[in-house]
């Protein structure tokens, strides 16, 4: 079972046409709830009723650290290629929905079937959006194999070339950046790295003629660069307190099968910084230093969410990180601001500013929130 998880303003929805002809019976009427959980849910080969008590006992939890009690069992087929036959997902799907009303949630769901016109707003805060994966494996120690392709059997060669196929955008606009980046020449996608595109040579010259367009303006503004390892133990994830919250957003792997230690490609740059400036003694006098960063990072996006270049499970992120005392700060978000505004007036782009507040799950102390917010 795949879930992609989020906190909404709203959700709207409305039942077009049925995609199948086992389709809940549904109303061709718009449905609207505000302030809910909503869990586009995939069902999955295998899936049965302790996938889906697991999916809901975890989304329990999930509302209580947010203090709502009100969730949607959506389903939504894009988030998976191993999907369950539609009489074998129905019942997962209600087993979820019989769950959560036994355990006193507000629980409503969208009609399985159904091609759906839909609007939802997601909140800004860090536990709005998550992804959770689920099987019945889950339940189960099961002693892995020196390595995963051994033992698979061995393809040939015709099969492998096979695979090495161009991702095809076709049947797009004309003016969406897919089409236009292929009439170009600028980029593409290959089967073998799934949303992760691979740069031509005008669209790398155009990447890094924005890059350096970066660097030369923050360079001006007293920014020093650096780069940081790709690849750590997840434990500089645990010591951060990403861990929790990305974890079944990470890329991760074992340096050789049979070791204990878990290593990811790192999904934001924050605790790599953290690590540089830990690596000597700093003075006051080296205050505000401002770190700039940027390196390629991975995040193991659900592939109903990813499109083209908006979202994707690799992407380089100018990222800056600024180390500075109290009386600085309001300094620094004047500059940090004046910065963002000239880089976006450059490209004539438009942007909302929005205030973050101490979320319920949080990092750092009530006190520090207080005096960053206040």
């Amino acid at each position: 079972m795949k879930i992609l998880q989020l906190h909404a303003d709203f959700i709207e929805y409305k039942p077009i046409k049925k995609e199948i002809p086992s389709a809940e019976e549904a109303k061709t009427e718009s449905v609207r709830e505000e302030e809910i959980v909503v869990l586009f849910t995939a069902v999955e080969e295998g899936d049965d009723g302790e996938t889906a008590k697991r999916a809901v006992a975890e989304a329990k939890e999930f509302l209580g650290k947010l203090r709502v009690n009100k969730l949607m069992i959506y389903p939504f087929a894009h988030l998976s290629q191993s999907l369950a036959k539609p009489s074998d997902a129905r019942p997962v799907l209600q087993n979820m929905f019989e769950e959560a009303r036994a355990k006193g949630i507000e629980v409503r769901k969208a009609p399985f079937g159904w091609n759906k016109a839909l609007q939802v707003k997601v909140k800004g805060h860090p536990l709005a959006e998550m992804s959770r994966s689920y099987s019945r494996s889950d339940q189960k120690q099961v002693a892995a194999p020196p390595h995963p392709e051994r033992g698979r059997r061995e393809r040939s060669a015709e099969e492998l070339l096979s695979r090495m196929k161009k991702v095809e955008h076709t049947g797009l606009p004309k003016d969406d950046h897919r089409t236009i980046g292929e009439k170009l020449d600028l980029f593409s996608f290959y089967e073998p790295s799934p949303s992760m595109p691979y740069w031509h040579d005008k669209g790398l010259t155009l990447k890094n003629l924005l890059i350096e367009t970066i660097r030369r303006e923050i360079k001006k503004r007293g920014y020093v660069e650096i780069s940081t390892a790709l690849l750590a133990n997840v434990d500089l994830w645990k010591v951060s307190g990403h861990f929790e919250h990305y974890i079944d957003n990470m890329f991760t792997t074992k340096l050789r099968a049979e070791d204990e230690e878990t290593f990811g490609f790192k999904p934001m740059n924050c605790p790599s910084t953290i690590l540089y400036y830990m690596s000597r003694k700093w003075s006051y006098r080296d205050l505000p230093l401002r770190v700039a960063d940027f390196d390629l990072l991975f995040r193991k996006e659900l592939s109903g969410v990813v499109t083209g270049l908006f979202r994707v499970k690799s992407f380089t992120q100018d990222d800056a990180h600024i180390f500075c005392t109290d009386e600085q700060v309001g300094d620094e978000l004047k500059a940090l601001i004046d910065l963002v505004d000239y880089l976006y007036g450059i490209f004539k782009l438009e942007y909302y500013p929005k205030v973050s507040t101490m979320p319920e799950e949080h990092i750092g102390s009530e006190e520090q929130w207080k005096r960053a917010t206040t």
